[in-house]
C-alpha cells in the first residue's frame, strides 16, 4: 500500500504535514529524522537557519542534513567495516558516478532532512519511492525544478546504543531501488553524456543483486 516501507511512511506523514483541513494548519517546515537516535533533534536549528532570509522569511529550501566534513559535519564512526557498510559503499559510488552525477550532495543518506512548505508543494505531489532510497528520490526531484534549494548542513551523528545499521539485504534493496530512480528520474545523464548506463546494464546490475540475495550463507564469503 501507499505506506509501505519507510519511505511510504515519510512521504504520508509529509503530505500531511502541509495540507490544511478543518482540524488542521499546514507546517511552514517539516522535518524528519532517523528513530535510532543517531542525532540529536537540536541539530534540525541548523537546518532551518539555511532556509531563513534575513527578513525572517522563508526561502523555498530543501535542507540535508550531512556527516561530510567539508560541510563541517562528523561521523563516529563513518563507514562500519562489515558487509553492510562495503555494500553501501560500493552502490552509493556508482550511484553518484553513473546515476546521480549532478546531485551535489554528498552525503545523501543521512537520516535528518527539512524542507520549507513552499519547496515540498514542489516535489511531493512526483514522488513514489517508498523504499529506504525515497530521499535520493526527493533530491533528484529537486534537481529537476529550479524553483527549490538544496543545501547541504553539516550536523554529528554518533553511534547511539539504539543504533541498528540496515541489513545486508535492505541496502541490496536499495541500490534496486536507485536503478528504478535512475529510469524514471535520471536518464538523460550529464551535459557530458559520459555517465549515462545503458537498460542492459541496468539489467546486469539487476541480475547480480537478485543473485546475490538469493545466495544460501553456505554460499556466501566469508566477508560477506
Amino acid at each position: 500500500g501507499k505506506l509501505e516501507g519507510k519511505g511510504g511512511k515519510v512521504l504520508h506523514g509529509m503530505r500531511y504535514a502541509i495540507s490544511e483541513t478543518t482540524d488542521h494548519k499546514p507546517a511552514d517546515i517539516v522535518a524528519y529524522s532517523d528513530a535510532d537516535v543517531t542525532v540529536k533533534m537540536e541539530f534540525v536549528g541548523r537546518l532551518i537557519a539555511s532556509m531563513v532570509n534575513e527578513d525572517g522569511t522563508l526561502k523555498p529550501v530543501a535542507a540535508v542534513g550531512s556527516r561530510n566534513a567539508d560541510k563541517g559535519g562528523l561521523a563516529v564512526p563513518f563507514t562500519v567495516a562489515d558487509p553492510e557498510g562495503y555494500i553501501g559503499s560500493t552502490a552509493n559510488w556508482i550511484r553518484r558516478t553513473y546515476f546521480q552525477p549532478e546531485n551535489p550532495i554528498a552525503d545523501t543518506q543521512m537520516g535528518l532532512k527539512a524542507f520549507t512548505r513552499e519547496a515540498l508543494e514542489q516535489i511531493l505531489g512526483y514522488a513514489k519511492d517508498t523504499t529506504f532510497s525515497f530521499d535520493t528520490e526527493l533530491q533528484a526531484l529537486v534537481l529537476l525544478t529550479a524553483l527549490v534549494q538544496m543545501e547541504e548542513v553539516g550536523v554529528l551523528w554518533f553511534d547511539s546504543a539504539e543504533f541498528t545499521g540496515t541489513n545486508v539485504n535492505e541496502r541490496l534493496k536499495m541500490f534496486k531501488a536507485w536503478i528504478d530512480q535512475y529510469r524514471y528520474l535520471g536518464r538523460k545523464g550529464p551535459a557530458d553524456q559520459k555517465a549515462i548506463v545503458t537498460e542492459a546494464d541496468l539489467e546486469e546490475f539487476e541480475t547480480l543483486i537478485e543473485e546475490t540475495m538469493q545466495q544460501k550463507d553456505s554460499e556466501k564469503s566469508p566477508y560477506f
